[in-house]
C-alpha cells in the first residue's frame, strides 16, 4: 500500500489543527472509487449531452478510468489510465471491480480491462444494458432488463450467470421490477428491484440451485443499493429517503432516518473500518454518518455537490474518506473527488508533545518536541508541494528563501512522522 500512502502522506497529522478537504481534479462525473493494491482509482460517467448515443467533441466525453499517481503526478493528482467505447449504454449503472480487473457494458458488448496498465483482456456480447455484476466461482452474474425500443420499461428482468471461461451463459433468474445490484452470499443469490416507486422496492433472495424464491427483504420506494456486513443486510432506499437493516439469521429490522427530501434521496453507503459507523451519499449535496446502533445521523457533512461512490479507509493514522461529487447542484456534469482527512486519539497526543515557534514566522521557526527525537524535516504548501526539506541537526529551520503563506512543517524518524500548520509573514 506504500503508493497510496504516498498519496496521503503530506496531509499526514497536520488535521490536528486544521481539517483537510482537498479535491483531485479527474473526468466528468465521476461515480465509483476503488482503492486496489497501491492506488485508488476513479471511475467517470463521462456526459452524452443529448442522450443519443454518439460522440459530439463540442459537448460529449467518453467515460474514463483515473488513477491515482504520486510519483508521475504529483500527491494531490489523477491522471486518466482508460476512455472507455462511447455508445448508447455509454456506461452501467454499476460496473465491477474485481483485483486488478474491471468490467462494465456498452456496445453491446461486456468488457474487462486490467486496471494497472489500462489494457482491454476480454469481451463478451451481451445486448442489454447491465445495472450489476457479481463474481462468484468463475460465474459473472448480470443483472439486466430488457425494454422494448421507445418504452421506459423494461418488459423483462434477469439475472443471467455467464461462464468468465467458455463465455456462455449457465442459468437464467427471472428478476422483479427495475432489477439492480446482485450479490452471492452464503451460497444464495440476492437481487434488488428497484420496483416502480410504489413501495414495491425488494431485496429478493433466490435459492441457486433451483432458482426459487426464498425470501424478499422490502425496499421501501426506489431501493438504490444494499451491502450485507457482518450478517445484517443493509438497504439504501432513494424514494423512502431510509436505510433498512435486516438481520439474516433471525428476524430483527431497523430503520435509519436520512432525512433528505423529494429527489435528493440517499444512493450509496460506505462502512469504516471498524464496521461501527456508515456515510449515505445523497442528492442533496449532503452526506450523512451513522452509528450502526442509532437511527439518527450523528454527522453531517457539506459536499456541496450530488455524492455517488465513497470510499472510507484508514491511513498513517488518520480517517481519510474520500467521496466522487458525480453533479452539481443543477445536475451538470463535475469533475473532482474530494477527500477528507481527520485526525485519530494518537495523532492529537503527537502533535500536543511538539511546539513550533513563531508561529507566524517570517525567517525561521524552532521546534521543540520534549523527548521526541526527529531526524528530518520537510516544508510543505497547502497543494502538497515540499518547498524545503532536509536533515534536522538542530531545533532551527531557516525560512528566509520561502515566500509568505500557509504551510506545513513535518518532521519524521524511523517509527513516526508528524505536520503541523504554520503562517509564513514576509
Amino acid at each position: 500500500m506504500k503508493h497510496l500512502y504516498a498519496f496521503f502522506a503530506l496531509m499526514f497529522v497536520s488535521i490536528f489543527y486544521l481539517n483537510a478537504q482537498i479535491n483531485v481534479s479527474v473526468g466528468l462525473q465521476p461515480l465509483m472509487i476503488y482503492h486496489y493494491n497501491s492506488d485508488f482509482y476513479v471511475l467517470c460517467k463521462g456526459v452524452d449531452a443529448n442522450f443519443d448515443g454518439n460522440y459530439d467533441p463540442d459537448t460529449d466525453e467518453p467515460p474514463s478510468l483515473w488513477r491515482n499517481d504520486p510519483i508521475g503526478m504529483g500527491p494531490l493528482s489523477a491522471s486518466k489510465i482508460i476512455e472507455f467505447p462511447f455508445g448508447l449504454n455509454s456506461f452501467p449503472v454499476r460496473a465491477l471491480f474485481d483485483e486488478e480487473f474491471l468490467y462494465l457494458q456498452t456496445n453491446g458488448y461486456i468488457w474487462k480491462y486490467n486496471i494497472t496498465n489500462g489494457s482491454l483482456v476480454d469481451s463478451i456480447e451481451f445486448e442489454h444494458t447491465v445495472y450489476g455484476f457479481f463474481i462468484d466461482n468463475g460465474l459473472l452474474y448480470v443483472s439486466t432488463r430488457v425494454t422494448p425500443p421507445g418504452s421506459w420499461s423494461p418488459e423483462h428482468n434477469y439475472v443471467i450467470s455467464i461462464d468468465l471461461a467458455t463465455k456462455e451463459a449457465k442459468d437464467t433468474i427471472e428478476a422483479k421490477m427495475n432489477v439492480q445490484m446482485c450479490q452471492i452470499f452464503n451460497e444464495k443469490l440476492f437481487v434488488l428491484n428497484e420496483g416502480t416507486g410504489a413501495e414495491d422496492s425488494y431485496v429478493t433472495v433466490y435459492d441457486l440451485s433451483t432458482k426459487e424464491e426464498i425470501k424478499s427483504y422490502p425496499a421501501g420506494s426506489f431501493g438504490n443499493y444494499f451491502e450485507i456486513r457482518d450478517n445484517q443486510l443493509y438497504v439504501v432506499s432513494n424514494g423512502s429517503r431510509k436505510v433498512f437493516r435486516y438481520a439474516l439469521d433471525i428476524d430483527e429490522t431497523f430503520e435509519y432516518e436520512v432525512g433528505t427530501t423529494g429527489w435528493d434521496g440517499p444512493r450509496e453507503l460506505v462502512f469504516n473500518p471498524e464496521g461501527t459507523k456508515f456515510r449515505v451519499s445523497a442528492y442533496d449535496g449532503n452526506i450523512y454518518e451513522f452509528k450502526t446502533t442509532e437511527n439518527q445521523p450523528v454527522i453531517t457533512i457539506n459536499a456541496g455537490k450530488k455524492v455517488e461512490g465513497m470510499l472510507w479507509g484508514n491511513y498513517y493514522d488518520n480517517d481519510v474518506f474520500v467521496a466522487a461529487l458525480i453533479n452539481n447542484p443543477d445536475y451538470s456534469a463535475n469533475d473532482f473527488v474530494t477527500i477528507w482527512v481527520s485526525p485519530l486519539a494518537s495523532v492529537k497526543d503527537l502533535a500536543q508533545m511538539i511546539k513550533v515557534y513563531p508561529n507566524p514566522a517570517t525567517s525561521f521557526i524552532k521546534i521543540e518536541a520534549n523527548h521526541l527525537n526527529f531526524d528530518d524535516f520537510s516544508i510543505v504548501s497547502l497543494e502538497g508541494k515540499i518547498v524545503k526539506e532536509g536533515k534536522l541537526y538542530s531545533n532551527t529551520i531557516e525560512l528566509n528563501e520561502i515566500g509568505a503563506g500557509k504551510f506545513f512543517v513535518r518532521l519524521s524518524n524511523q517509527k513516526e512522522t508528524v505536520a503541523i500548520p504554520i503562517t509564513i509573514v514576509k
